[in-house]
């Protein structure tokens, strides 16, 4: 090895020898020789092969062009970035190379097919293609290995998978790479969009996570999964669309996207919340988004504050939560000196409350959006206890407690929690004033009122809270069932609801109903044919009135479970169907973020290949392969 070299690297020498390596002293690799480097005969054009075990440089390979003796460089199992090279710079070479690596392909593809053919000599008939054990085999080929495994698709070209499935069924014809690509992959993509469709059709209230993401070719894509409660209280999660973006990641283009997804699938109408990160073009596509049916008015337009509660996109609860926990850890000092046990102990104490709120917030086909609330009110006052009894840790408790005011303070406002006026406001701070944070864990069977109860608030502020709960339960539930709540017929604003009780909501309706007898009854011709009005404004009455009822009974009730309101549905049919719609609102953006890890499996080093339409269906398919099963 060079000495003048500052990276650990592997010699790659072109040789007939077998693979060695020597080490020195210091027990570092200082060569490699194998017989075969760059593969695909592009050996003959390069020279000088390294591979980088150490340094910057770490798992990447360079090598010499002989031709023009540039250096080029690639990562580890790959050769693209070479034939690349020759591509660019050396037309002729890259035609010859070309033109001998197809020869190659041809030859192991007849060599394939002379295995199959001797197969079949023997005398064994293999079947049609419309028989039923081929029609198996081939889906089971294709679902189990392909999808399910992520096995790659020229797999059904080896011979060695050829030998396997003729020991299963010698009568079965093995569906090729091109029959797969071209003919099963799409007829499964269909059969899972068409059924998707109808999902979307047949729920009433959905909510959607969207992120971005970029393979190792640098390709953008983007997903969007969608969410859902069930009739017997389980979220449903499927994946709503994966695609490729193409030019750049603006806000305009992201939205277009969005936009192009919604309408397609028909449920512009039926998205309660978008749960996006907080990254910025994020920001600049759905940042101004408004819940679909909200019609602001010109109360809301110079109300910043109730606009911000009609927004539809919501940040991200994890995400914001370990910012927070970044902002701590950059703005303290104690972990700057040399840490002892006493230290590490108040750490653990300290993060105990958020590691176990990522962790359960992010939990798989479980309702999340109602643990938000009680987690931050549970963090804040831990905080403050912590910042009492810590005595190496107190710049760390007042640092996290700082950013948890500046992110979520518009939460903790709510809760009637002072916030500093000299607290920087971030991005997330009046988001996370929205209701629905309140309203999600009331309809939650283990929280309800329970974690304003007992928690650590002023008892006349407990008192407040749960009014001003209960009130916002009442007046989502009424607005929900179609009673007059529009522009139309007066509009109960979220001032007048939460400083009242139930009984008061009941009769701020009821006289907006009524009119208060300000406005005289239009004359008509034949009034005596029209319905009595006296019919529909005392139906609106008795179903505020049924709604309080199903309050007070749902807090009596003696069992503690997130499920309650689902399993009694008959019981609480009005806050049955408000659940259905708080509920399937995810508290993070993780939905959509697992999707990538399912496509960088799909994606691996040795199959670089992929176009991304194949890619999209693969992970498509992959992610919602459950749909057809």
């Amino acid at each position: 090895m060079n000495s003048s070299f500052n990276e650990s690297t592997i010699d790659l020498t072109l040789s007939t020898t077998d693979l060695k390596t020597s080490f020195s002293d210091d027990g570092k690799a200082s060569s490699l020789i194998t017989k075969k480097m760059g593969g695909k005969g592009l050996e003959k054009y390069l020279e000088n092969f390294k591979e980088y075990i150490a340094g910057d440089s770490k798992r990447k390979t360079s090598a010499t062009c002989i031709l023009c003796k540039e250096i080029v460089w690639h990562l580890k199992n790959a050769t693209s970035n070479y034939s690349r090279h020759l591509q660019r710079k050396h037309k002729v070479e890259f035609d010859s190379w070309s033109k001998q690596a197809y020869k190659e392909k041809n030859n192991k593809m007849k060599q394939a097919f002379i295995e199959e053919s001797l197969a079949s000599s023997s005398g064994t008939e293999k079947y049609g293609s419309a028989h039923p054990p081929q029609i198996e085999l081939a889906q089971m080929v294709f679902k189990n290995f392909i999808i399910e495994l992520g096995l790659p698709l020229s797999i059904t070209e080896k011979s060695a998978f050829i030998r396997a499935m003729s020991t299963v069924d010698p009568k079965f014809r093995i569906p090729c790479r091109r029959s797969i690509t071209n003919e099963y992959l799409p007829k499964m993509y269909n059969q899972i969009l068409n059924k998707l469709k109808k999902t979307c059709l047949a729920a009433d209230f959905i909510s959607l996570t969207f992120d971005g993401w970029t393979d190792r070719r640098v390709r953008a894509f983007y997903a969007i999964t969608m969410h859902y409660v069930d009739q017997t209280g389980q979220l449903r999660a499927h994946l709503l669309a994966f695609n490729h973006i193409s030019g750049s990641h603006t806000g305009e283009n992201l939205f277009m996207e969005y936009d192009r997804v919604s309408t397609s699938f028909s449920i512009g109408g039926k998205i309660v919340r978008l749960i996006t990160d907080n990254a910025s073009n994020n920001l600049s596509a759905f940042g101004e988004l408004v819940i679909p049916g909200h019609r602001p008015n010109d109360d809301d337009i110079q109300n910043s504050f109730d606009k911000q509660e009609e927004l539809l996109r919501l940040p991200c609860f994890i995400h914001t939560l370990q910012l927070v926990v970044k902002d701590g850890l950059n703005d303290s000092e104690c972990i700057r000196p040399p840490l002892n046990l006493a230290v590490l102990r108040e750490f653990i104490s300290i993060f105990t409350l958020f590691a176990e709120a990522t962790t359960r917030t992010q939990a798989e086909q479980s309702i999340s959006i109602s643990l938000v609330g009680p987690s931050i009110l549970a963090i804040y006052y831990d905080l403050e206890n912590e910042s009492r009894i810590c005595k190496h840790t107190k710049p760390l408790c007042y640092a996290l407690m700082t950013s948890l005011l500046a992110r979520f303070g518009g939460f903790l406002l709510n809760l009637e929690i002072p916030v500093d006026d000299h607290v920087k406001h971030r991005n997330t701070f009046n988001l996370f004033s929205d209701d629905i944070f309140l309203v999600a864990s009331f309809l939650d069977g283990q929280f309800r009122l329970r974690w304003i109860i007992q928690s650590a608030l002023p008892l006349d502020t407990k008192d407040r809270l749960c009014e001003k709960i209960k009130n916002l339960v009442a007046l989502w539930a009424f607005q929900l069932i179609g009673c007059n709540t529009d522009n139309q017929d007066g509009n109960v604003t979220q001032a007048e609801v939460t400083t009242s009780t139930v009984d008061n909501v009941l009769l701020c309706t009821k006289d907006i109903c009524d009119g208060g007898g300000l406005t005289p009854k239009r004359k008509s011709l034949f009034s005596y044919c029209e319905a009595p009005q006296t019919e529909s404004k005392n139906l609106r009455v008795d179903a505020m009135n049924e709604i309080k009822e199903e309050i007070m009974l749902f807090l009596k009730d003696p069992r503690y479970e997130t499920s309650l309101i689902f399993d009694k549905k008959n019981h609480f049919p009005y806050l049955h169907r408000l659940a259905l719609r708080v509920l399937c609102v995810p508290a993070t953006s993780a939905p959509a973020e697992r999707i990538f890890l399912k496509s960088g499996l799909l994606m691996t080093p040795h199959r670089s290949r992929l176009s991304t339409d194949t890619l999209s269906k693969l992970t498509f398919v992959k992610c919602n392969v459950t749909l057809i099963c």
